[in-house]
């Protein structure tokens, strides 16, 4: 059994070798699509390079959210496998995507509630 302090939560074994095993993830044809290399882009197509950028740059913060929670799981990380990590939603995220749960922005609201509890088995 593993005693959990308040304002935390323990990951199994199997879990924490799940997070740990996610790559980093760019998305594809950023450069393709934002320099197409048309000199006299349309409203729409200025449109369409800032929307990618701004979701290339959200990727790009996520993404090195996920290995700072892994950096820090491998410094947490029990002899036994395990790890019990603060309650922060960057925590709950990695736990949903080792998980294969796809998250999309409205749904961060449902992670946030202090009662996140899981102990995967």
């Amino acid at each position: 059994m593993i005693l959990v302090p308040p304002g935390k939560f323990a990951l199994s074994k199997n879990l924490v070798d799940k997070i740990l095993s996610l790559e980093r993830m760019e998305l594809p044809n950023v450069a393709d699509i934002v320099d197409d290399g048309n000199p006299n882009p349309s409203e729409a197509d200025k449109a369409l390079r800032r929307c990618v950028l701004d979701l290339d740059r959200d990727n790009r913060r996520h993404q090195d959210k996920l290995a700072a929670c892994q950096a820090i799981i491998r410094r947490v990380r029990h002899g036994k496998g395990y790890a019990v990590v603060d309650n922060r939603l960057d925590f709950r995220v990695a736990v949903c995507r080792a998980e294969g749960v796809f998250l999309l922005p409205c749904h961060i609201a449902d992670l946030i509630p202090v009662g996140f509890d899981l102990v995967s088995n």
